[in-house]
């Protein structure tokens, strides 16, 4: 119980924080508000106009226009078009992260004190990226080459305008340099350690990946003010707004639902566009291979213009753990096209980029309308997926609906990069005649098949996700039957990692699997050893 509270409870997070495209107007406005309200209490009456214009000017207004008109509100409330309201966020954006080079610069006595002359300095950030984009396409289609590089070109530009600060103001710029570079690597360097943990398998990653865009968008204004100005309440109205802030952040999870009620992520929003967007021409290639080895590569825009542009399909997405919508096609439209005259029946092989492969039958995905997808409706690009935070994309398997949540029934593969028809034949381990009816072994390969193959081989024969269980050894050989029940049953009690847990197998189902196991050690055959024929 606790082990599922603590993984629903980050994955709220990581999707409010990182999966979102915009952050949360408490942390964006609310925070900063209270610190300014805290200090300018503390201010005589002729200090508090000198300290409250320029928060009224832009930084105060520029932030609350930010998490407001970001949000799926402006839609409805300002009747506007998708497209007018996807670029007054636009615009909005850059008005929220540039509103922290203005605070810095007029806090500390700039020559670029004026909020338009700030701003005007910041569309250099867009505007290069935006013409970075257009000449290498394919690069920046990956969204995070694009955060990357937006990174870049805001400390470039930010470097660029305290050499010259240095320059005029001699040490005070020097010094102020070093305070911003000492605050950006901390946020860098929290950042990175966030994704390092996360490629490891480890789920706390998307933990400490919360807290450097908390202190990033949420309390930068604290901290900038409070380094440069006299700070008459001392520290109380700084550890006044932390307390706030981790109130804030612990709270989020809870009071994230739709107007029905249901559960949904705080920083979700509407989709910005009603229609499906069109595939660029040289979009990502998908590998397409039939029973008698023969296949041939497509792109994604052969597939829109033999099927048409994408259904809408909404989800309850577990990998997410939010209501979702994609752009996609039906998987048995896409596979009738994809392997034409070779009938409804059978199975097809879905491949990811990382190895994994999974078999499904034709039958359920048609039965229960499986869509292959190629786009998030709600986000102009792919948000990270899975414990490793990968690229879904170019195809992404899902089911629509909230019934079908369960990985184990309905697997959801995403970063399909090949497909492959595979024949009715049914894959019969141990002896040629098959294990008998009614036995342990036979309860424990039907048990294999449902449960393990999709990710584990047996004598090379299934997943590559996970180690095969038979070749060049038997589990059961190097590993001790008890150990080998208790990492069934809940991996996670032993390492973290990408397999999931199965607590619903019973004592004489997990007795089964195990007498499967080693009943294979008989029949070992390893078609990649030397001498294999």
């Amino acid at each position: 119980m606790f082990l599922a509270a603590r993984r629903w409870t980050l994955a709220l997070m990581f999707q409010e924080f990182y999966g979102s495209f915009f952050q949360h107007p408490v942390m964006l406005w609310a925070i900063p508000l209270l610190y300014v309200g805290l200090r300018f209490r503390a201010l005589s009456g002729l200090e508090r106009p000198s300290f409250l214009a320029p928060y009224l000017k832009l930084v105060t207004v520029g932030t609350l226009l930010d998490a407001t008109l970001t949000t799926e509100s402006i839609i409805e409330w300002a009747s506007v078009s998708p497209g007018l309201a996807q670029a007054i966020a636009i615009v909005f954006v850059i008005l929220g992260d540039f509103r922290v080079l203005y605070l810095v610069l007029r806090l500390h006595g700039s020559p670029y004190q004026t909020g338009i002359a700030a701003l005007a300095m910041s569309l250099v950030v867009p505007l290069l990226q935006g013409l970075l984009t257009q000449i290498f396409p394919e690069w920046f289609a990956n969204v995070r080459h694009t955060f990357l590089v937006y990174e870049l070109l805001f400390i470039a530009l930010l470097v660029a305008l305290l050499l010259r600060q240095r320059k005029l103001e001699n040490e005070p710029g020097v010094q102020l340099a070093r305070d911003v570079l000492v605050y950006a690597l901390t946020y860098y360097c929290l950042w990175a350690t966030a994704d390092i943990i996360i490629v490891a398998g480890f789920d706390v990653g998307y933990l400490i990946r919360v807290i450097p865009n908390v202190l990033y968008y949420g309390v930068f204004v604290v901290f900038v003010d409070y380094r440069a100005s006299v700070r008459p309440l001392g520290t109380r109205s700084l550890k006044a707004t932390l307390v706030v802030s981790l109130i804030a952040l612990l709270g989020l999870p809870l009071g994230c639902s739709r107007a029905d009620g249901s559960p949904a992520p705080c920083g979700e929003t509407r989709p910005v566009s009603t229609e499906a967007p069109r595939v660029a021409p040289e979009s990502a290639r998908i590998r397409l291979g039939d029973p008698k080895g023969e296949g041939r590569e497509v792109t994604l825009a052969e597939v829109e213009k033999a099927l048409g542009a994408g259904k809408k399909v909404e989800t309850f997405d577990p990998y997410y753990s939010a209501h979702k919508a994609f752009w996609g096609w039906p998987a048995s439209e896409f596979l009738a096209w994809a392997f034409p005259g070779q009938g409804e029946g059978g199975e097809v092989e879905l491949r990811a980029v990382d190895g994994y492969e999974v078999r499904l039958s034709l039958s359920q995905l048609a039965r229960d309308r499986a869509f292959f997808v190629y786009a998030d409706a709600e986000l102009p690009s792919w948000a990270p997926i899975g414990p490793r935070a990968a690229d879904p994309g170019p195809l992404y398997l899902v089911w629509p609906g909230e019934k079908h949540t369960d990985l184990t029934t309905h697997p959801r593969p995403y970063s399909v990069v090949a497909l492959r028809k595979v024949s009715e034949e049914k894959v019969r381990f141990g002896p040629p005649e098959g294990f008998a009816e009614g036995t342990p072994e036979r309860r424990g390969e039907e048990l294999f098949e449902s449960r393990c193959i999709r990710c584990h081989a047996m004598n090379q024969v299934g997943g590559k996700v996970g180690p095969d269980l038979n070749v060049p050894r038997n589990i059961l050989e190097y590993r001790a039957e008890a150990d080998v029940v208790a990492y069934i049953r809940d991996p996670g009690a032993f390492r973290y990692g990408t397999m999931p847990s199965h607590p619903d197998l019973s004592e004489e189902d997990l007795s089964a699997l195990t007498q499967f196991l080693r009943a294979m050690q008989k029949f070992k055959h390893d078609p990649g050893s030397k001498g294999a024929h």
